[in-house]
């Protein structure tokens, strides 16, 4: 069995593709396991591990483990703080506010949640936090709230010395902050009434609908609109914004395109039976989707895609719809070069294409290439001027590089389409 072949198994297992595994650490990490367990083939190593849900686990975490850190997108959790003081502001609150992260990971988001509510003036009565995943030894890790240095970056460091505790070669959350919230080892795509604890006023579910494929994404929708109280609002990463609003969730504002509410169902009523979350237990198919946790915290360097790709030509025979799709598909899978490449051929075909030249906007804003972006957003403004879509990102660009007449030119243009 090859290298691929093996990849591809395991993340057919977890609803994944395997594009969005990081093959540069695949070679050193099999070596490493296959001498832990004792193997000189790989052919019998694969065979063997397939067999061993245990062992795959560690081996999908190993492959796919990326990096976190509190606070990251600090501008999510400021969002957050102030859309619960509007709650509390705006309702007789008895019971506490809860807040979910999924998947938490080793608890750095889970714990920056605490601290925002917190430094929005929340007292350690009005919330509470919940945080799930499915990989065991990141929930023990986050359970002790005990992180390196490397954990902390950026302007937010004023915030750590009230609620951290400095030791010689780490840190450690303060027990204030560690009460406040509760980790649970679940597999986030077998989450039910029964299994999950309650519904929340906020959830976080960042980085992870991305790398699912449509039928895992779709299954996780349906989770988190069981798990949304109507009045909640659900933060994701900014790239994810468009696939949410497919499935039905609604921007909040324009200027906090990851910010959503739930869409409200005119059937029976949302609310269910809830109970403490089971300790879920893997099969070898849940433990494979343990890579779902470590892809969560990979940020932008990887995306999932339901199929491998390849390079679709310019050829007569494959429809305009087909070409797009294709294009779209370099897009969630992150591959900007290739995404780029295949949108400037098919403008030498069609040469006014909006939708080439929204998916090259969305290229150049994922790289940072924020004038470039705000080019090809104009384009499309140009040949359509009501695209939504492109008017949502060009004032998200604008806002970023300062604009200020512009952002407010396009926030009324915005406010006009309502």
């Amino acid at each position: 069995m090859l290298i691929d072949e093996f990849i591809v198994l395991f993340c057919e297992s977890a609803g994944l593709s395997a594009d969005a595994v990081e093959r540069s650490r695949i070679s050193q990490s099999l070596e490493r396991h296959m001498s832990l367990y004792g193997f000189s083939e790989q052919r019998l190593f694969f065979q063997w591990i397939l067999q061993q849900p245990q062992q795959m686990s560690t081996l999908i975490k190993d492959l796919t483990a990326g990096k976190t850190w509190f606070f990251r997108e600090n501008e999510a959790f400021t969002v957050l703080g102030q859309q619960m003081e509007k709650l509390l502001a705006n309702q007789n609150q008895a019971k506490p506010l809860r807040i979910a992260s999924m998947p938490c990971s080793s608890g750095e988001e889970a714990y920056s949640i605490a601290i925002a509510l917190l430094e929005h003036g929340l007292s350690v009565e009005q919330f509470q936090v919940d945080a799930y995943d499915i990989n065991e030894s990141s929930v023990c890790q986050a359970r002790r709230g005990v992180y390196p240095g490397s954990a902390f970056r950026g302007d937010t460091q004023r915030l750590y010395d009230s609620y951290i505790n400095r030791h010689n070669d780490h840190y450690e959350l303060s027990e204030r902050v560690k009460k406040r919230v509760n980790f649970f080892h679940v597999n986030l795509l077998t989450l039910d009434s029964r299994s999950l604890y309650q519904q929340y006023d906020g959830v976080f579910c960042r980085n992870f609908l991305r790398y699912l494929n449509s039928k895992s994404r779709a299954e996780m929708a349906n989770i988190l609109r069981m798990a949304l109280a109507n009045h909640a609002v659900l933060i994701v990463a900014s790239c994810e914004a468009k696939s949410v609003s497919q499935l039905g969730f609604s921007a909040l504002s324009n200027d906090q395109p990851f910010a959503f509410s739930k869409p409200l169902s005119t059937g029976s009523s949302t609310q269910c039976a809830f109970s403490e979350p089971r300790q879920t237990v893997c099969s070898r198919s849940s433990g494979a989707s343990e890579v779902l946790s470590s892809f969560s915290q990979a940020g932008d360097s990887q995306c999932s895609k339901q199929t491998q790709l390849k390079s679709v030509p310019v050829a007569q025979t494959v429809s305009v719809e087909d070409r797009l799709r294709s294009i779209e598909q370099w897009v969630d899978a992150a591959k900007w070069e290739e995404a780029e490449q295949e949108c400037k051929r098919f403008l030498e075909s069609f040469p006014n294409s909006v939708d080439a030249f929204f998916i090259l906007g969305l290229i150049k804003e994922a790289v940072g290439e924020l004038h470039c972006a705000s080019e090809y957003f104009r384009k499309v403004l140009y040949l359509q001027p009501n695209h939504r879509d492109a008017l949502l990102h060009s004032y998200a660009v604008c806002k970023r590089l300062g604009e200020t007449e512009n952002q407010q030119a396009l926030l009324e243009r915005l406010q006009r389409l309502r």
